[in-house]
């Protein structure tokens, strides 16, 4: 029905009012009188209906945080009027994914998991301002993140909403959410090496691929490798990482949805011995961001989550090789042949394989035949190679050559060493020899080659036809014709019975009996 009211006949308000007696459609005004009563035509008093237009907004400073960041709700109630709100009261009904509630501003008091600000008074046409702060929770089964707020009283009535009325939707403009999209990362982590099976003294690769599936980007990402005692000398550290003595450490890495990013250092392999240990584990040890199936820095040794894994080294086993050179007669002519014998033994405690042996051939050799095991000659070098030798057993190599000469220049001594093998050994490098075989599995042989001279003799007598009486001189001349000097030459002469009286020996011979020898020449 249709009335008018107001103070007078001729001040009046017109409008629609429902059967309430609220004013629904019309011209709104005031109502001036004291006592609220009403003027109307008909002579009839009704209450002077007061009307607000309140309408509520509600935000969030980080509407997609992290775990654990501290968020803070605005609630802005504003009220169009006509009338001042009084007596206003709102209510923020905080979810399970917040926790922590603090800074509530206009004594809003926190019962449980709601917030309630009451007597609140806002001006026609005027705001007023809620907050709070809370720290986001991990998500988890039944957790949520969408906070409603609504106007649950006020003194006059509101024209388009019914205070505390939300039936989930937020339909009226008194009543508004806020909903958290909390940050969630994947990452994943893989570890490989560049060859695992290793030898020692290898340089090896280390690879960590860390992966984000998402749904969010990941950052301030950091990845711990532990590395075992059976590594050093680590370098090429890539990404700013940072090695210390057993570890290694990325910190600040960002990885965008659905990409990876690449770890990377190089390594030397040490010798295994007792208490030495190759196997290497690295694991994600932070993120700002909560990874939905693993959790940071919680390897317990077995790498069962995806965001830590392991690598470990075949590293080759270990051997002790020795090795021992000799010539069947070291007292020798030239032209003489001998044989030389190289005996390579393994002391274990593995059996050695692609052992190769190298005997360097001096220039007082010739000649070299009947290498064996497989030996082959290339300038003044013997090579054996791909050798297998057990633990606690040997082999002996063997050649034949022939000496030569000597003369200026010309050396026997004659050197063999290990040059290689596939595993580790313990006491001395393969190939390494310095001239002086101080390691065991170097060895040299010499020969004592007597120098080569050709003696020739000559004998004759000052007359050959004499008679008896007759006094006759003897002489011996010997020749050396090289092409090394001949010393401790010694010469015989034995003196026929048809000679008497031998005098006038020179050189120092000296008879004894019917014998004249010289010696020492």
């Amino acid at each position: 029905m249709t009335e008018t009211f107001g103070t007078s006949e001729d001040e009046y308000v017109a409008g629609t009012v429902d059967e309430c007696g609220l004013l629904t459609t019309g011209i709104s005004g005031e109502c001036p009188i004291p006592d609220d009563t009403a003027y109307t035509d008909s002579s009839d008093d009704s209450a002077c209906v007061q009307v607000a237009d309140l309408e509520l907004t509600k935000t969030v400073n980080d509407s997609a945080p992290n775990v654990g960041d501290v968020v803070t709700y605005t609630i802005t109630v504003s009220n169009l009027g006509p009338e001042v709100a009084t007596g206003v009261a709102v209510e923020d009904i905080v979810p399970n994914g917040l926790t922590n509630i603090t800074n509530v501003s206009n004594a809003g008091f926190v019962a449980l998991s709601t917030i309630n600000w009451s007597a609140l008074t806002i001006p026609t046409g005027g705001s007023i301002t809620l907050s709070y702060s809370a720290t986001v929770l991990a998500p988890g089964a039944g957790v949520t993140y969408t906070n409603v707020a609504q106007v649950t009283a006020a003194d006059q009535e509101d024209i388009d909403s019914t205070p505390n009325n939300d039936d989930g939707d937020q339909s009226e403009d008194d009543e508004d959410n806020a909903t958290l999209d909390v940050q969630l990362i994947d990452l994943s982590l893989t570890k490989s090496v560049s060859d695992v099976n290793a030898n020692v003294g290898d340089v090896v690769t280390y690879t960590i691929t860390v992966n984000n599936a998402g749904p969010s980007d990941a950052t301030g990402v950091a990845v711990e490798d532990i590395l075992p005692n059976g590594l050093t000398s680590i370098a090429n550290v890539s990404n700013g990482g940072i090695a210390t003595v057993n570890s290694i450490n990325w910190t600040g890495l960002s990885i965008v949805s659905g990409a990876s990013m690449t770890l990377s250092y190089s390594a030397t392999v040490l010798a295994p011995e007792a208490g030495v240990s190759y196997f290497n584990f690295a694991q994600v040890t932070a993120a700002d961001q909560v990874d939905v199936d693993s959790t940071p820095n919680n390897d317990d040794g077995d790498q069962s989550e995806d965001d830590e894994d392991n690598e470990d080294l075949n590293v080759e086993p270990i051997i002790d090789l020795s090795l021992d050179k000799s010539v069947s007669n070291s007292s020798v002519l030239a032209g003489d042949v001998v044989t030389y014998t190289i005996t390579v033994s393994n002391a274990g405690p593995n059996t050695a394989t692609g052992v190769a042996v190298e005997d360097v051939i001096p220039n007082g050799l010739t000649n070299i035949t009947n290498i064996d095991n497989g030996g082959a000659i290339a300038g003044n070098v013997i090579n054996w190679a791909g050798l297998t030798i057990a633990p606690g057993a040997s082999i002996s190599l063997t050649y034949d050559a022939t000496v030569a000469v000597s003369g200026e220049g010309i050396i026997y001594s004659n050197v063999a060493q290990v040059t290689d093998a596939d595993q580790t050994d313990t006491d001395s490098t393969p190939d390494n020899d310095d001239g002086d075989q101080s390691e065991d599995d170097e060895d040299n042989e010499d020969l004592n080659v007597d120098p080569i001279i050709d003696l020739s003799l000559d004998k004759s007598v000052s007359n050959s036809s004499v008679l008896a009486g007759d006094v006759v001189t003897y002489t011996i001349t010997v020749n050396n014709a090289g092409p090394n000097t001949a010393t401790g030459v010694a010469v015989e002469d034995v003196i026929p019975n048809g000679l008497t009286n031998i005098t006038d020996i020179d050189n120092g011979g000296a008879i004894a009996g019917n014998v004249i020898n010289w010696a020492g020449l």
